[in-house]
Formats: C-alpha cells, sequence, structure tokens
C-alpha cells in the first residue's frame, strides 16, 4: 500500500538527509515465486543489486523478470512454449 505524501515545513527541519536506503529481503522474492528456494531467492536479490538500472530501480516487476528469467517456472515454459518462443 503506497503512503500518502507529506509534506514538512521545510523551515523546521533540523536534519538533512544525505542518503536513503531501501531494503528488499528473500521474503519479497518468495512472495511472487513462491516455489524459489531460500538460495534460488538470493540469486535474484544479488542479480538484482549487480544489474539494476538506475532509471527503472528495483520494484515488483523487475523482480517477477529476473526470477523468471534466472528460475523460469513451469507455467512461464508452458506460456513460451505457446507463443512459439
Amino acid at each position: 500500500m503506497t503512503k500518502p505524501i507529506v509534506q514538512k515545513d521545510t523551515a523546521s527541519l533540523q536534519d538533512v538527509v544525505k542518503e536513503i536506503t531501501i531494503t528488499w529481503h528473500i521474503e519479497d522474492i518468495q512472495s511472487i515465486r513462491a516455489d524459489l528456494t531460500d538460495q534460488q531467492a538470493s540469486d535474484v536479490l544479488i542479480h538484482l543489486k549487480e544489474n539494476h538500472d538506475a532509471t527503472v530501480g528495483i520494484n515488483w516487476d523487475t523482480i517477477e523478470t529476473v526470477a523468471d528469467i534466472l528460475f523460469p517456472s513451469e507455467e512461464s515454459e508452458i506460456e513460451c512454449e505457446e507463443d512459439g518462443i
């Protein structure tokens, strides 16, 4: 669920944020690919970290795509066969 953007009075801010970190977990990977082992989900995270495109970032679509490329599911293999790929 997306949180609403809350604007603060910038004059009252004391700290300057110089960086942020967004964390993804193997549980996130396995929430869309429950068939993956912890090691496979870890491999997906490593691939995402080493190959992400900063203009796209890491999101649910990129996670699913990378997981499907690294570890094709039976469902995705059937779809490829039906499409003649």
